[in-house]
Parts: structure tokens; C-alpha cells; sequence
């Protein structure tokens, strides 16, 4: 009888043929990788578009864009305001109290409705590139990726005494579409405040969440849901190495190698920033999204953050 011996694999035949896998592996990874950052970046832009059409439609109701925060930040800001234009009515019926001036409670803060938004996630206030949406953050609030111009100094704008920079190597401030208030009614600004045009200034920027360190450190960066968080200014470049101005030690955390650097200053200003390769999505106040570069020089982004400066953006942007 013929017994005839099973074929089978030899030990190199199996090596080689996993050695093959592992380079198309290889090969493939990046590819697919650049598939993901395609469709988060595009998600991102699209969540622009969408901030964009709540502001007009917001501003097409009150004949003004919403107030940028209110009772110095402790009352409100933008995106409290923009909840029923975000399909969130349910979410800003909870919310009392909204523009009060300095001092007024409930603030974001208070236990009850209030602390429940701050503890609410809005998708489309996130950006799905963001690396930071589900680390542990003090009083379980929920932090987003979308800042509105605060224009190009700091938050406070030119209020005296408060510009943490040397004035001379930037344009001096020249108008906003948003602003810190105070003071109720809050201040807010219109289109027909905007004399550069709603093509030439920025509306919103991406903006990196802070990391906590609780503690001792309790970030505020990308916590919308209050004044200082919810704010960008044009003073650095998208994604600068410059660090941002944080206006209370304890709340800055500097994370340079994760491209959220900051210092302590005597104002806010935070700088537009995102993981995107190469720069990152801004919406305009015409309701346009462009992507802008890290390369784009210093002098235009500032102009972009202004709005009544009555000069022509160089042919960078």
C-alpha cells in the first residue's frame, strides 16, 4: 500500500507568507489613517458650517449675533444662547438665569439645571479629531472644540491695563463680533457692526481642550460653558508654540507636547488650535468655512480677527 505523505506549509513557507501580511499591513495603516483624519476634519468643518447657520438664524430673530459671555463669564456665553438653534431646546429650557450681570446666580456652576448643561456634551460642538473628549474633568463638566473671535489682543479686548502683550509687534485692537460682559443686558454686536465685511473676519476657530490635573489644575480650555473657555483670540497663529494667557494659575496646565502650551498672564488669550495636519477649520462671519493654515503670517490672522480695521488682508489668505 501507497501511503502518500499530507502536504502541508513548511515553517519559512508560514514566515514568509506572515511576513507579506505584515507589509501590506504596513502599507495599508497610513492609508487608512488618512481616510480617518479626511472624514474628522471634514466632520469638523461641517460642524462649522452648522455654528455658522445658528448664528444667523440667532441673529436673524434678535437683529444681533448672541452676546460672546456674560456676568464676566459666570452667566452664559454663545453657546447657551445658540442651544435652540442647535436642536437643544429641551437642554436651554433647563438653563435659568442666562445674562445676568456680574454676581447673579445660578451661575454655570450652581447645582440644578445650570450644572446639568455644563455637564452636557452638544456633538456638534465636538470635533472628532480631538484626542482629550473623555478624560476626567472637575464637576464632570463637558468640554467642546469651538471658540468665537474674541478679536486680536485678548479676551478683554482693550480694557486698560489688562493687554498681557507688547502691544507694538501687532495691529492694535480693532473690533470684535463678541465680547465679555458684565453688565445686563449683556453686550452684544450685529452685522452692520462688522465694517470689514462678513467675508474678511472670523466668527469661530477649533480649539484644543485643556487637559486637568485634578486637583490641582482644573483647565477651563474648550469649557464653553464658561466665559474665559469659550473664547479665541488672533494675538498667536493657529496651533503657535506661543503659549496661551491664562488668568489664574491653577487653571492652566501646560502640555506643550500635546500643542497646548500656556502661561500665567494677567488676561486670557487663547490661541486657535486643533490636531488637524497643518493648521486648522475657521468659520466666517458670512457663514463660510476656510481652512487656514499654520504658515499664514502673523499680521493677516490678526486682521481676520478684527473687525472694523478698514484694511485690505494680504494676498496670504
Amino acid at each position: 500500500m501507497n501511503l502518500k505523505k499530507k502536504q502541508g506549509f513548511t515553517l519559512i513557507e508560514l514566515l514568509v507568507v506572515i511576513a507579506i501580511i505584515a507589509i501590506l499591513i504596513g502599507l495599508l495603516l497610513p492609508a487608512v489613517q488618512k481616510v480617518r483624519e479626511a472624514a474628522a476634519k471634514a466632520k469638523c468643518s461641517n460642524n462649522l458650517k452648522q455654528i455658522g447657520t445658528a448664528m444667523h438664524n440667532y441673529q436673524s430673530t434678535f437683529m444681533s449675533l448672541p452676546p460672546g459671555d456674560t456676568g464676566n463669564g459666570n452667566n452664559g456665553t454663545w453657546a447657551h444662547y445658540l442651544l435652540p438653534y442647535l436642536e437643544q431646546e429641551a437642554l436651554s429650557k433647563m438653563y435659568t438665569n442666562l445674562g445676568a450681570q456680574a454676581g447673579g446666580v445660578p451661575s454655570y456652576a450652581t447645582t440644578g439645571g445650570n450644572l446639568a448643561v455644563s455637564q452636557s456634551r452638544i456633538q456638534a460642538l465636538v470635533c472628532p479629531s480631538e484626542p482629550n473628549n473623555d478624560i476626567a474633568r472637575q464637576s464632570n463638566f463637558m468640554f467642546h472644540n469651538y471658540a468665537v473671535n474674541y478679536g486680536n489682543t485678548h479676551r478683554t479686548q482693550n480694557k486698560a491695563g489688562r493687554d498681557p502683550f507688547a502691544a507694538a509687534i501687532r495691529p492694535a485692537f480693532a473690533g470684535a463680533p463678541f465680547t465679555y460682559s458684565g453688565t445686563f443686558p449683556p453686550v452684544a454686536y450685529d452685522f452692520r457692526d462688522i465694517t470689514d465685511g462678513l467675508s474678511n473676519s472670523l466668527l469661530a476657530a477649533e480649539l484644543l481642550q485643556g487637559i486637568s490635573i485634578l486637583p490641582a489644575t482644573t483647565e477651563f480650555r474648550g469649557m464653553i460653558w464658561y466665559g474665559p473657555g469659550a473664547g479665541f483670540t488672533t494675538f498667536t497663529t493657529p496651533n503657535s508654540t506661543t503659549q496661551d494667557r491664562i488668568q489664574f494659575a491653577n487653571y492652566c496646565n501646560n502640555q506643550v507636547l500635546q500643542s497646548l502650551p500656556c502661561t500665567l498672564g494677567t488676561d486670557w488669550a487663547l490661541a486657535a488650535r486643533s490636531k488637524h495636519t497643518g493648521g486648522v477649520n475657521v468659520g466666517m462671519l458670512d457663514g463660510g468655512v476656510r481652512f487656514i493654515t499654520n504658515s499664514i503670517t502673523p499680521l493677516t490672522w490678526s486682521l481676520l480677527g478684527s473687525t472694523k480695521d478698514d484694511l485690505v488682508l494680504p494676498s496670504d489668505f
